[in-house]
């Protein structure tokens, strides 16, 4: 898939971090991980079982875009399948407190940076 990532400049590339969080569950009942990222087969699709491969999900970075590789068909449908960015500017004081972020939880880093759903 292609993201359109408007902001990811070349300065972020080079110097700043992006983060990329993926909804695998609905608004409802979220469950967010990490990107990349590797889930049972199983947990996203009714006609797999514990035996087929995980689906594993990885990114690349390119200016203002966002390129995701997969073995499986996750496109969203019904709002499933939701993605996420964070971009952080190289160079961005960071507070003391922010050392004991998980910023692989997308739940922490949306507290932390007070981020809206």
């Amino acid at each position: 898939a292609i993201l359109p990532a408007p902001g990811l400049s070349m300065d972020i590339l080079n110097s700043g971090s992006v983060k990329l969080y993926w909804n695998i569950m609905d608004k409802s009942d979220p469950l967010i991980v990490s990107v990349p990222c590797t889930v049972p087969a199983s947990l996203l699709f009714e006609d797999t079982d514990e035996n087929d491969p995980p689906v594993f999900v990885d990114a690349y970075f390119v200016k203002d875009t966002i390129l995701l590789t997969t073995n499986y068909n996750i496109s969203s449908q019904g709002g499933l399948s939701q993605f996420r960015y964070i971009l952080i500017p190289g160079g961005t004081p960071v507070a003391r407190k922010a050392a004991g972020i998980d910023w692989n939880n997308y739940a922490e880093v949306r507290k932390y940076l007070n981020l809206q759903e």
